[in-house]
């Protein structure tokens, strides 16, 4: 008996001993990062102001943009969203909808322009992408009305989840 778990133990230290923290990509460690923009009132600019049933798609995606980290897809009262950038392109175009009872059914165009730096993480997690230069711009509307008014860059390089990166205005 005392040899079966004399041996027992032993292969379970020699197969434990080859892993290394390398081997693991554990959940806190951070992948790409998603910017983060916080909405606020363009009349008071100090003043976070929710936007209704807020929806974004990447320009000729099909499926909508996760919103939080829960990966929701619409958000009825959104004040702050963290959405992905293209990790394969220097700009991401999203079409961010909204829908309430004042101004009805809307879609602005904003485009999303940087610079990728990739980052080695681990062995486990691969690369993460970093970028830099963020730039923010809301392409010209017509017919209707912009519901967004004004786009400031707050932090130009988004390499984690913890800083506000843009904010919008409506």
């Amino acid at each position: 008996m005392n040899k079966l778990l004399f041996f027992t133990l032993f292969v379970f230290l020699l197969a434990s001993s080859g892993c290394e923290r390398d081997d693991l990509c554990t959940p806190d460690q951070e992948t790409s990062s998603r910017m983060v923009v916080v909405f606020k009132d363009f009349l008071n600019p100090d003043t976070v102001k929710p936007v209704e049933n807020l929806r974004v798609r990447v320009l000729g995606a099909s499926e909508y943009a996760p919103l939080d980290f829960e990966g929701s897809t619409s958000l009825e009262m959104a004040d702050t969203v963290y959405i992905p950038l293209r990790n394969f392109d220097d700009q991401t175009i999203y079409d961010f909808e909204t829908d309430n009872e004042e101004d009805g059914f809307n879609i602005d165009r904003l485009n999303f322009s940087y610079t990728r730096q990739d980052e080695f993480v681990s062995r486990a997690c691969g690369f993460k992408v970093n970028y830099n230069d963020l730039q923010a711009s809301r392409q010209q509307e017509i017919p209707n009305q912009p519901w967004i008014i004004e786009t400031e860059v707050i932090d130009s390089t988004v390499n984690n989840r913890n800083e506000v990166h843009v904010e919008i205005f409506h």
